[in-house]
């Protein structure tokens, strides 16, 4: 009995060496081919547990090449998201924020934006207390922090916003927007009701469309998404036609209902995982969304988990 166990316990082990031997190959593959790292090299570690893979990449962390570095940060983002339901996303995602202390500022930017695409509630407690030091310490690529912090919703950081803003700490007019628009995200009213009356008063046009109305999508507020579907419903044309040789106006209800749509619960059409809208006969989808404004306008209700 003692002798079975013992060749099942060898077995267990030469598979799990192998495992870990697979699993470093296949990531010294990627590092190597940074530059234009391969899809088939990603499916490959579909076969493994998503912490093994982590602690493999995390090995790799200490390189004094930024190459290596940042090819691995990209790795462990691509595989949390293909494994989102496997233990160790959380993990993924300390290491991801860990990252943001690099010394290079290209893979700070880029770790940044990485932790956008996870859901909200993928943030554990050291997360949100990694992102809230970074907040207060005032970080590099601060403005990006800020905004994070208000998707992850960090509550604790409501007091040091409001003081930044009011000591003009930031003089900066990005970073105070940014400190304005995560407190609306935070769920402060004021700053919500702030923000959407801002872009109230302007005139729509292509910048307010491009610049300004994907921030008031990131306020995540029903008072703003409301305004939202008011512009869907509206016949005025103030945007640019997309034919480069025509200048004739169009309305924007279709680059509205491009941002909105990812965002709203069973909103009647899809975006792609470029954001570009799937349905393709715009007149028809015109119709079917402003039908769907009028019969749900008062019940419809918002994403909240994501960016």
């Amino acid at each position: 009995m003692k002798k079975i166990k013992l060749i099942c316990y060898l077995l267990l082990l030469g598979q799990f060496i192998y495992s870990q031997e697979t699993i470093s190959t296949i990531t010294k593959d990627y590092i190597a081919n940074a530059n234009k790292p391969s899809s088939e090299l990603i499916k490959k570690l579909d076969a493994y547990p998503l912490e093994s893979i982590l602690e493999t990449c995390k090995e790799q962390l200490s390189d004094s090449l930024v190459t290596v570095r940042k090819a691995i940060y990209e790795m462990v983002y691509i595989i949390a998201l293909r494994k989102h339901n496997e233990n160790g996303v959380n993990k993924a995602i300390n290491m991801l924020i860990s990252g943001c202390k690099d010394k290079d500022g290209g893979i700070v930017y880029t770790n940044l934006n990485y932790l956008k695409y996870f859901k909200s509630n993928d943030f554990d407690v050291e997360a949100r207390i990694k992102l809230g030091l970074m907040a207060r310490e005032g970080s590099y690529y601060f403005e990006q922090v800020v905004r994070l912090t208000g998707f992850v919703g960090i509550t604790d950081l409501t007091y040091d916003y409001r003081e930044m803003l009011q000591q003009k700490k930031y003089p900066n007019n990005k970073v105070r927007w940014a400190l304005h628009i995560a407190l609306a995200r935070l769920g402060i009213k004021e700053e919500a009701d702030y923000c959407l009356n801002r872009i109230r008063k302007l005139p729509i046009s292509d910048d307010v469309v491009y610049d300004l109305l994907p921030d008031i999508v990131y306020v995540r507020s029903k008072e703003a998404f409301d305004y939202l579907l008011e512009l869907i419903k509206s016949n005025e044309k103030s945007c640019s036609s997309s034919n480069p040789n025509s200048d004739a106006k169009i309305i924007c209800a279709y680059r509205v209902i491009r941002l909105v749509a990812p965002f709203i619960n069973d909103f009647p059409i899809k975006t792609d995982k470029g954001g570009d809208l799937i349905d393709r006969d715009y007149d028809k989808m015109l119709i079917t969304v402003r039908q769907w404004i009028d019969m749900n306008k008062t019940s419809y209700t918002l994403n909240i988990q994501v960016y």
